[in-house]
């Protein structure tokens, strides 16, 4: 059974998959065309999972003391020892909200960082899973490492071979648990889903509706195309 992802509807990503039991995709659209579509396609995932991270992460012109003690500023950017080392000391004394506002940065210089930072989790999501997902786990995976990095997203041994496999609902649960045969309670969770919070679980049951889109998919039969945009609304076209 083949399965081809991808499709835009109004400038709204929107994740479609098609069973080709008979004349596919490949047949109607020729291999270059179909490599502009996905390219196409996946230009838009990254850019509407800006547009969330940007709202995971927030944004500060200064700098400030992430949940996890690690000196931050703009959107998520995590400063390095050089920038750090751009300021005395005492300037990085916090206030008791964690910010540290005596030190600035230009809208330039983050804007700079997110795109660097945007760009590396895109390579990173394409090294970690390549591109031939479905669009909306894709992003899952670009969001992950903006948050994380590659080499954490890497750890994600379980999460990576499910999502090889076309298995969401494991990817799910591996990203949800440490051990999702033994323990499925909140003890469980991976240390990403408890320092994470509400931000993690959101990822989780993303990837989980493409998994529920793939089980119905699958109840459906051959030749039937479903519409599974991320709110995990479904909608069939027989």
């Amino acid at each position: 059974m083949k399965i081809i992802y991808g499709m835009l509807d109004l400038g709204t990503i929107v994740l479609v998959v098609i069973v080709a039991s008979g004349l596919g995709l490949n047949s109607l659209l020729g291999a270059g065309d179909m490599a502009l579509l996905k390219n196409s396609v996946l230009q838009d995932v990254v850019q509407a999972e800006r547009a969330q991270i940007r709202e995971d992460e927030g944004y500060k012109n200064h700098a400030y003391v992430d949940t996890l003690g690690y000196k931050t500023a703009g959107i998520g950017h995590l400063l390095s020892e050089k920038e750090i080392g751009e300021f005395p000391p005492q300037a990085w004394v916090p206030d008791k909200n964690n910010d540290i506002k005596g030190i600035k940065y230009s809208e330039e210089q983050i804007k700079k960082w997110f795109e660097d930072q945007t760009k590396a989790a895109t390579k990173s999501a394409k090294a970690l899973v390549g591109e031939d997902v479905p669009p909306e786990v894709f992003g899952i995976l670009v969001n992950m490492s903006f948050n994380m990095g590659q080499a954490k997203v890497k750890k994600f041994k379980g999460m990576i071979k499910a999502i090889k496999k076309g298995d969401y609902e494991r990817a799910a649960q591996e990203m949800e648990f440490t051990n999702p045969d033994k323990d499925r309670s909140e003890k469980g969770w991976t240390p990403w889903r408890t320092q994470t919070g509400d931000r993690a679980q959101r990822l989780i049951d993303r990837m989980r509706v493409v998994g529920v889109a793939d089980q119905e998919l699958a109840r459906a039969g051959p030749r039937s195309t479903m519409y599974a945009p991320p709110s995990g609304l479904l909608n069939y076209v027989a």
